[in-house]
């Protein structure tokens, strides 16, 4: 964890430039009853490193709950070391005064054998306050995934972003293969009431459903071949 009601500085250093922090902020707050809050300046930067090398798997995500007042472009770095061997830049563009949930996995940020340092930065004019909320690296249970549903290969994923969404989403699925699929969304019992033929390629593979007039409520987004299906829930907000 790497921050979750406060900075974990037990296993992280904080050497941020051009942003002011706020570690225990009461307002908004997504999980528990703080969140940090950061006021990037002109192209301020979050910059933690951490004490030991983080070494990597393909199924390792970074997430964290994002709120941010300003739809400005939010650019995501993770380096194998203090200030060198930079992965691959993911520029977030989040929609303002909203919780969403942020998750990035290892191809998107450019497969890095390890993490010792995590960039946030904002490059562009500030001040621009964004809060975070429940930031962490994590490790999916393999063994239970399999277990819970055989047919998909480990090497399958899928992430849905924003989420909670009030309708359009970011559907990103990972995959080895090229083939044709089916994205559908589900109700809670069980109906479907989203389907659309999609084409998948090997790699990352994006599809941006419009769910806006979905009724509130949580729904299953599924994605399916002949051989795989990944499911993920997405909670749709009025």
């Amino acid at each position: 964890m790497i921050y979750d009601e406060a900075f974990n500085s037990a296993g992280w250093d904080d050497w941020s430039w051009g942003v002011v922090r706020n570690y225990g902020s009461t307002s908004p707050v997504k999980v528990g009853q703080k969140a940090a809050a950061l006021t990037f300046d002109g192209w301020g930067g979050w910059s933690i490193f951490r004490k030991t090398h983080l070494l990597t798997t393909p199924q390792m995500t970074l997430k964290f709950w994002l709120y941010a007042t300003t739809n400005k472009t939010l650019a995501v770095t993770v380096y194998a070391e203090n200030d060198s061997q930079a992965g691959t830049t993911v520029n977030l563009t989040p929609t303002p005064n909203v919780w969403q949930e942020v998750t990035l996995t290892m191809p998107q940020l450019g497969n890095p054998a390890r993490i010792k340092r995590i960039v946030l930065n904002m490059p562009t004019f500030g001040p621009n306050l964004v809060h975070f909320d429940n930031v962490r690296i994590e490790m999916p249970n393999a063994a239970a995934r399999v277990a819970a549903s055989p047919e998909v290969p480990v090497e399958g994923r899928m992430t849905i972003s924003p989420n909670p969404s009030d309708g359009p989403v970011r559907v990103e699925v990972l995959t080895d293969t090229a083939q044709e699929a089916t994205l559908s969304v589900l109700s809670p019992s069980g109906m479907v009431v989203y389907s659309l033929a999609v084409a998948a390629q090997p790699g990352l593979n994006t599809y941006t459903p419009d769910l806006s007039r979905l009724p509130a409520g949580t729904y299953l987004v599924q994605w399916q071949t002949t051989t795989k299906r990944l499911v993920e829930r997405v909670v749709i907000v009025r």
